[in-house]
């Protein structure tokens, strides 16, 4: 991918899973092949993408640190799209795990180890 090309100068966050997928401040693109396949706009609330953890081929997970948000975004061939998110009120999302024996997410909030189901899983 070339850093000019739209979406990669900007990035703030990188996952793989055979894809190529990008996190910035205004959304997340999806890369095969060094050609933009996928876009999306940010999830609700967020600020930036700050970190981006390859799932099974089916979904990734976006996390902004600023916000404490977390989103559980579906990877299909034709669309990136968000079908859950979480907010931890009242504290800052500070590292997120995947567990997919499980098929959970931990978060780490504050002093609070949490763990969230994720439907990609």
């Amino acid at each position: 991918l070339s850093i000019a090309e739209q979406g990669v100068k900007s990035s703030t966050s990188i996952a793989i899973d055979g894809a190529i997928y990008l996190g910035s401040p205004t959304g997340i693109s999806r890369y095969l092949a060094g050609s933009r396949t996928a876009q999306a706009s940010l999830p609700t609330g967020f600020n930036a993408i700050t970190t981006l953890l390859p799932g099974n081929g089916s979904y990734i997970l976006a996390f902004d640190k600023s916000t404490g948000r977390l989103a559980d975004i579906s990877s299909t061939m034709s669309a990136l799209s968000t079908t859950k998110e979480y907010l931890l009120s009242s504290s800052k999302l500070t590292a997120v795990a995947i567990d997919p024996s499980t098929a959970s997410v931990y978060a780490l909030s504050g002093q609070k180890l949490l763990k969230l189901p994720v439907s990609g899983l």
